[in-house]
């Protein structure tokens, strides 16, 4: 995930089957962000329930905790994380690296009234007053420059998430294929 903001789909892919997912998040706050949740996932794999016996005396509440501890152990082993420029680790792999590699930049700005959710909203004013592109030219060259080294770097394929009426972040890379869901796609390159 080259773009893991606060790592929500790096979560999601981890839980639902993905060997290992490797979060890069350029944004250094954002990226301290996911460090200590990733701190705090470790603490919650290392916790003893025994001291949690004493507070939770109901053998269920005994049982949810270690399927926490199991759980949180399970996705310490499956992600990963590096802050820095994705577009830059990737020229760094001289082959290909990754089977799969995701991408989730930030979406254009909305035309519509409603508010995007509370947690989406502090993520763009993180980055948006950290950006150093906030011309959108620069900002879309930037979305194409990852995404080409994206396409030289991944094994099977990237997945591109998009707002589902936004246009391809390249016109001359067609996706293979498309996912369209009622409010995003995914956009789909198979590699050759």
């Amino acid at each position: 995930d080259l773009t893991a903001g606060f790592g929500q789909d790096a979560l999601l892919l981890a839980i639902n089957g993905a060997s290992h997912v490797h979060m890069v998040e350029r944004n250094p706050i954002v990226g301290a962000l996911l460090q200590d949740a990733m701190r705090r996932l470790e603490l919650i794999s290392l916790s003893t329930s025994s001291s949690l016996v004493e507070e939770k005396e109901s053998e269920c509440s005994e049982i949810n905790e270690s399927r926490r501890q199991q759980q949180a152990a399970i996705l310490l082993t499956k992600l990963s994380l590096t802050i820095g420029e994705g577009k830059e680790i990737m020229q760094k792999q001289h082959h290909q690296c990754c089977d799969v590699i995701y991408l989730d930049p930030m979406f254009p700005r909305r035309q519509k009234q409603a508010a995007v959710k509370k947690g989406m909203q502090i993520l763009h004013g993180l980055l948006e007053t950290q950006s150093k592109n906030s011309i959108p030219e620069e900002k879309e060259k930037e979305e194409r420059d990852l995404l080409s080294s994206a396409l030289e770097a991944a094994k099977l394929r990237v997945v591109v998430k998009r707002p589902v009426n936004a246009p391809p972040i390249m016109s001359t890379a067609k996706p293979s294929y498309t996912i369209t869901g009622s409010i995003n796609r995914w956009d789909v390159y198979v590699s050759n």
